[in-house]
């Protein structure tokens, strides 16, 4: 199966994958939020996966993280037999 092996500041986050997957991603955002009085900023990283609509959906994620300028970031596409069990999976 496809993972991914998410990494930040050099230290192994998760590997991340399932067979059953149809969906896994790796998400960098960054947003500025405009509370009155304040000029809040969040950079962070989800990442996660679903399953397909025929099958019973649901929402598989592994890793969530806020992030600080000068924090890096890797990711690295593996062909893997197994992953981290994820951390939560609901229903979508």
């Amino acid at each position: 199966m496809i993972a991914f092996e998410v990494w930040l500041n050099g230290r192994t986050l998760c590997v991340a994958g399932a067979p059953e997957l149809n969906v896994l991603a790796a998400t960098l955002t960054w947003v500025r939020r405009h509370p009155p009085g304040t000029d809040a900023r969040a950079a962070e990283l989800r990442v996660g996966g679903s399953t397909s609509p025929a099958t019973a959906p649901q929402q598989h994620d592994w890793s969530y993280a806020h992030l600080s300028p000068g924090d890096e970031l890797r990711v690295i596409v593996i062909e893997a037999a197994t992953a981290d069990p994820p951390a939560t999976v609901a229903p979508l």
